[in-house]
């Protein structure tokens, strides 16, 4: 014979339900971050690495231009210096302007951030899945539920409004600079006016 559950019980078994769904959604949303930093730590490694590449590479080049007295060679070595140093400006100008992949702390830190949370939940909820006191079981379950999504989305917020600081200084900063070399023109053709 199986004795209907009380409501007691099936409130608390609720309640319980809800906070391991919100502790998947955490792990899921933990994931998601780590993808992101793991991709964002490629570009920003690429791009650094390719810029350094280049740079080095430069001098090298317009040191063999210097050492080789044949023609062929100093055109050669000139012409791939050139290169090599439009491709370094290039990069990272690129790497100055959009930024690519710097966020890969902000994006570790909150998949760090959601673990922790996820790993303390889990063991303060230990205790009282097992006990027989339903009404404290519910009380409980209810707290680290409610615990656990203030403190998920104040993670999600902070890395949200990190991301969106970092694009809107990048915004003002090439706005600046369009603004200053606007201002620098007009003052050198009124001077020469």
């Amino acid at each position: 014979m199986n004795p209907t559950p009380s409501l007691e019980q099936q409130r608390a078994e609720q309640a319980e339900r809800a906070l391991d769904e919100t502790i998947e959604a955490a792990e899921k949303r933990a994931r998601v971050y780590q993808e992101l930093a793991r991709a964002q730590r490629r570009k920003y490694s690429t791009t650094k690495a390719l810029g350094v590449v280049l740079g080095v590479s430069t001098p090298t080049f317009v040191a063999f231009q210097t050492q080789h007295s044949s023609v062929n060679y100093a055109l050669l070595f000139s012409i791939i210096a050139i290169c090599l140093t439009t491709g370094a400006g290039i990069v990272t100008g690129l790497q100055a302007a959009f930024k690519w992949g710097e966020g890969f702390g902000r994006s570790t830190t909150a998949a760090l951030q959601l673990d922790e949370l996820v790993g303390s939940v889990k063991l303060e909820s230990l205790l009282y899945r097992t006990t027989p006191d339903y009404g404290l079981k519910y009380n409980e379950m209810k707290r680290l539920y409610e615990k656990t999504w203030q403190q998920m989305r104040r993670i999600i917020q902070t890395e949200s409004q990190s991301e969106i600081t970092d694009i809107t200084q990048t915004t003002q900063r090439v706005e600046t600079s369009s603004t200053m070399a606007d201002t620098s023109a007009a003052t050198k053709s009124k001077l020469n006016a």
